[in-house]
């Protein structure tokens, strides 16, 4: 996604961009399934909420379950979505305005006869000149690696998250779109489960802070209502009995984050440069962050200049409002990590999105002052 974005946006600015992706079309991925609404003002502001698929109604309603009530919030503005469709939508947009080129990158190098310039190394294709490369690959760079870049780790700091399209055994439409379960903070690892419509499907996704070594992973994989019914008992109470009708599928990853690098025009964004929770709901808003900073801030700059140096690269990473973004991922993670945090007021502001959401406006516009 970051990379159709930040493509979208620099063309706009009328910049020659080649968009370079091994797959013509994303295969079905477990990723980001529901926006929120910082992640839906972003992505309106780059005009393409539109482009979401499918192309539904916002959720409306949220029906949540904590510490033994149950509370309705109304006119809740969030949307389901299918990653892959959205991607591959896209990317269908993107291609109209940008070089659309199907190929796996092998190496990213320093051109030694033009020092503004990168190569870009393609399988099977003739290299690619130019002077920034925006490496939006996801997961820990392997093209980043070569270059010589590390990472900071954190493998104590690890979360797998779950999802799964479910219905009522007599097939009848649930109450309402969008159902949250909280777990009280407690040393058990899992922390909640939500149930939210993506077109004319109801989704569900468990999240946990386990550890792949932990016995529950398999379970809540491989018999996974029994174990709903056993870690979230009061479950039925919110939503009636359920059955699933699709594959259980599973996403896992710990914490990590580049070290700022010295590479003259490289500049990673999203998973690329920090891993983030799903847990704590901020995946899209750092990578949508990120690429409003990059591409409304640095790239006209760096460009303006003609200057790509390390130096400059670098004031990305250290920028006010990216900063804030990454820091407010990783201490949410943290926050879930540690059960100790999570007791009071704090933690029931937490488990309210419209608060969470109005929180982090206020930081990022005290950050822009």
């Amino acid at each position: 996604m970051a990379g159709c974005i930040s493509a979208k946006l620099l063309a706009a600015q009328g910049l020659q961009v080649i968009l370079v992706d091994r797959f013509k079309q994303s295969p079905p991925v477990f990723r980001a399934e529901k926006l929120e609404k910082d992640q839906i003002d972003l992505l309106a502001k780059f005009d393409l909420l539109s482009q979401r698929r499918p192309l539904a109604d916002p959720l409306g309603v949220n029906v949540n379950y904590n510490d033994g009530r149950i509370t309705e919030h109304h006119d809740v503005e969030q949307y389901g979505i299918r990653y892959h469709d959205t991607i591959n939508q896209l990317r269908q947009e993107v291609s109209k305005l940008v070089e659309y080129r199907v190929a796996k990158v092998e190496s990213i190098v320093e051109d030694p006869e033009h020092p503004q310039s990168q190569i870009i190394h393609l399988a099977d294709a003739e290299p690619l000149h130019a002077p920034l490369v925006i490496v939006a690959s996801g997961y820990r760079s392997g093209l980043l690696k070569k270059r010589g870049v590390q990472y900071r780790e954190d493998k104590d700091l690890a979360s797998i998250s779950y999802g799964f399209d479910i219905e009522r055994p007599d097939q009848s439409p649930f109450d309402s779109n969008a159902y949250g379960y909280f777990l009280k903070p407690d040393k058990n690892g899992i922390d909640y489960i939500t149930i939210f419509r993506i077109g004319e499907t109801m989704r569900a996704n468990v999240f946990t802070q386990l550890k792949s070594s932990d016995p529950r992973v398999k379970e809540l994989k491989n018999n996974t209502y029994p174990a709903l019914q056993k870690y979230f008992p009061d479950l039925e109470k919110l939503t009636d009995p359920f059955q699933l009708i699709s594959k259980v599928e599973m996403f896992a990853t710990y914490f990590y984050q580049m070290r700022t690098p010295e590479l003259n025009g490289v500049v990673a964004i999203g998973d690329a440069y920090q891993s983030v929770s799903p847990t704590t709901g901020t995946g899209l808003s750092k990578v949508l962050n990120d690429v409003d900073v990059l591409c409304n801030v640095f790239v006209p700059r760096w460009f303006q200049n003609q200057s790509f140096d390390h130096k400059e690269i670098n004031e990305f990473y250290q920028f006010a409002q990216k900063k804030e973004a990454d820091t407010h991922s990783s201490r949410s993670w943290k926050w879930y990590a540690d059960p100790s945090s999570r007791s009071g007021l704090v933690y029931r502001l937490k488990q309210n999105k419209g608060v969470q959401w109005l929180v982090q406006k206020l930081k990022l516009r005290k950050l822009r002052h």
